[in-house]
């Protein structure tokens, strides 16, 4: 059962709708996905009161699973009780591994079999130390100022920004401006920004290092339990943002890869690599990020079975 942590749940749809074709092509096993929202997306409301943190991601995604997943099956008990067996497998986006890692360690003794699938992880500095509390908390504040405000209503969410900085640094340069993928993913983000204002506050919580910590205590901890994959593209190069933010910091595919075999102890056959991507996987190459995930899945419900 794949539960995809991004965001918002439509950063799946391109993803799913390659998943389930290969699926199509195959009655061996059969799966449920859930692309849940995270609290403060899409129809949560939240203000500048309240600054959203790994901790209440993780803790949403941790109830998601134990609690509202099974309840779907509740009518018939005898599935109920096959659900709660079911290998989950958690994958997440960019930034939000480190929310995956600690929904894992919320996780360890109450599944059986589960997997961690990280698309993109973020730079080394990123996972292995937080900024400052009061960098966080200044930056925080500017997001939410009448100044942060205006920047956000007059070049934020502006098409031409959200086009700009998606070309330098999330799609790769193989990847047309012109192409549908680039296009929809450009008018998906401007229709969010305008359908969900609020949502806002999610980003500026992202933005401002709630979700940075050091992530390598949360690794060791799950390590013996969760089946630990990796996907990168050929193209990775260093997120770029506007602000203040350990992504700034020099970062290559290489720098990446000796993290994350050196330091996290991620072997090579877990790390698979998309080539003519960059960040965007489930965009950029839907049709291969479907098919090494589902491959892995097969295989592990297979083996599983033996």
């Amino acid at each position: 059962m794949p539960i995809g942590i991004g965001l918002t749940k439509e950063f799946w749809n391109l993803w799913i709708k390659s998943y389930f074709e290969l699926e199509s092509q195959s009655s061996l096993i059969t799966t449920h996905i859930f692309t849940p929202s995270l609290l403060g997306t899409d129809y949560g409301y939240y203000s500048d009161s309240y600054q959203l943190s790994s901790d209440d991601w993780s803790y949403q995604l941790s109830d998601l699973i134990t609690r509202i997943i099974p309840s779907f099956y509740s009518i018939d008990e005898s599935i109920q009780s096959q659900v709660k067996s079911i290998p989950i497998y958690l994958v997440s986006q960019g930034g939000l591994c480190s929310v995956s890692l600690q929904t894992a360690s919320l996780l360890t003794h109450q599944l059986k079999s589960p997997s961690l699938i990280i698309l993109s992880p973020p730079p080394r500095s990123f996972l292995v130390k937080s900024r400052p509390k009061w960098i966080t908390i200044l930056l925080w504040k500017f997001f939410c100022s009448e100044i942060g405000t205006f920047l956000y209503q007059n070049l934020f969410q502006k098409s031409d920004f959200i086009e700009n900085f998606s070309k330098t640094n999330l799609f790769s340069s193989n990847i047309s401006t012109q192409s549908l993928i680039f296009t929809n993913w450009i008018q998906s983000l401007s229709n969010h920004a305008q359908n969900y204002p609020e949502s806002r506050f999610a980003a500026f919580s992202v933005l401002s290092g709630s979700v940075e910590f050091n992530t390598i205590e949360y690794i060791n901890t799950i390590r013996s339990k969760w089946n630990i994959q990796v996907i990168i593209g050929d193209a990775f190069t260093s997120v770029k943002t506007p602000v203040l933010s350990s992504y700034t910091q020099s970062d290559t595919q290489q720098d990446r890869l000796s993290f994350l075999q050196d330091e996290l102890h991620i072997q090579e056959n877990q790390i698979h690599t998309i080539s003519n991507a960059k960040s965007l996987l489930p965009y950029e190459n839907a049709q291969e990020c479907a098919r090494i995930i589902r491959e892995f899945i097969v295989e592990s419900v297979l083996l599983g079975k033996l």
